[in-house]
């Protein structure tokens, strides 16, 4: 009894640290491969695509390590470590993604097969995705589901292949600030004015409305989410017209750009990945 106890727990705990699910990292990897082939001509051999893939989906899979790693930013280094059941959690996602990376970097180092390092990379990737999803940065702890996190938009967002190229093409970033790069643009998209359907945008309408809200009294670090709720991709309860207006359009715009920021991020660790295989 007292394992079968322990494994719902660890199973409990992994779940508030869950943002996209693991099908969708691997959408995420996928498609930044494809971009990144497109952008550099290099073809990469379809077993390190799967590996790539498949690594940033199991970095979800309901392990003891997992429950007592928690994927979320460590927003103004305020996440700590929490005690849930009878474990000792860290909050954030900080330590786990040094670990990943510093495994990556030896693994690279020691010429270790080439499967076995993009999957590694695909872990690493993992956590950098994450970093598009707002309730991860706010950072909002949520038992069940988020609805951004497993929102279904009409149509997957078109790229614009040409202008992604050009954007790698600039700053290269190190791992060790693409995650907190990423994280400061979601933070940065949420702070801006909702998009409706005609173009204009409502004075006092912000995506944080939705995760914008006060500090969470039982978590010290984590917030709540905003005077809406838990509702993206739902007509937000206020009486307000503009909430009227809040559409499918409006949500897939948000949520195709944090997508494409999932994909570009997830390009540029493939970059530096062929830089450091290459030497």
């Amino acid at each position: 009894m007292r394992l079968l106890l322990s494994i719902i727990s660890i199973f409990i705990l992994a779940l508030p640290s869950y943002a996209f699910e693991p099908d969708k990292h691997k959408e995420f990897s996928h498609r930044a491969i494809e971009g990144y082939q497109a952008c550099t001509g290099r073809s990469i051999p379809s077993p390190y695509i799967y590996a790539f893939a498949r690594g940033s989906a199991r970095e979800d899979d309901p392990t003891f390590h997992r429950a007592l790693n928690w994927h979320f930013y460590n927003r103004d280094k305020k996440i700590g470590h929490y005690w849930k059941f009878f474990l000792y959690c860290n909050g954030s996602n900080e330590l786990i993604y040094n670990e990943r990376l510093e495994a990556l970097v030896k693994m690279i180092a020691r010429k270790k097969p080439l499967e076995d390092i993009y999957e590694q990379a695909g872990r690493v990737a993992h956590h950098i995705q994450e970093m598009s999803s707002p309730s991860h940065v706010a950072p909002i702890y949520h038992v069940y589901e988020d609805r951004f996190d497993i929102y279904a938009p009409v149509n997957l967002p078109v790229f614009d292949e040409m202008t992604i190229c050009e954007d790698l093409k600039g700053h290269r970033y190190k791992p060790s600030e693409l995650l907190e790069q990423a994280a400061q643009r979601t933070l940065k998209a949420t702070e801006s004015p909702v998009i409706f359907g005609d173009g204009k945008t409502v004075e006092g309408e912000i995506w944080m409305n939705f995760w914008g809200g006060p500090e969470d009294q039982d978590l010290a670090g984590f917030k709540t989410y905003g005077k809406y709720g838990n509702v993206f991709g739902k007509t937000p309860p206020c009486r307000s017209e503009s909430c009227g207006a809040y559409d499918k359009t409006v949500y897939d715009r948000f949520y195709h750009e944090c997508y494409r920021r999932a994909v570009k991020d997830t390009m540029r660790l493939l970059i530096y990945l062929d830089q450091e295989v290459a030497k």
